[in-house]
């Protein structure tokens, strides 16, 4: 196996378990009450928008306007390609290089 093996397996599983849980969603919400329904939606929205503002709120205490600049940009790319690790230019802003401590 080579060193990718085990990132593909655990992709392919995570992947496969959304897929179920989106599938098997409408099914759902089909015998859930209407009222509960809209009550989710509206808690939804509200953590939501409390996310929001919690990352508008950590972007802008970032002294570094240019390393921000660069993330989103790298960050941007990454996500629109369809198939962004088979190409080697394209940097994974998530990928940790270095080990932790």
């Amino acid at each position: 196996m080579g060193p990718g093996t085990y990132r593909d397996t655990i992709e392919a599983h995570f992947g496969y378990h959304n897929w179920e849980k989106y599938r098997s969603m409408g099914t759902f919400l089909q015998y859930f009450n209407p009222f509960m329904e809209i009550f989710i939606l509206v808690e939804a929205v509200k953590d939501r928008n409390r996310q929001e503002e919690a990352h508008h709120g950590f972007t802008a205490s970032l002294e570094h306007d240019q390393l921000l600049e660069d993330w989103e940009a790298v960050c941007a790319r990454w996500e629109q390609e369809v198939h962004p690790r088979e190409d080697p230019s394209i940097i994974n802003p998530f990928a940790i290089e270095e080990e932790c401590k």
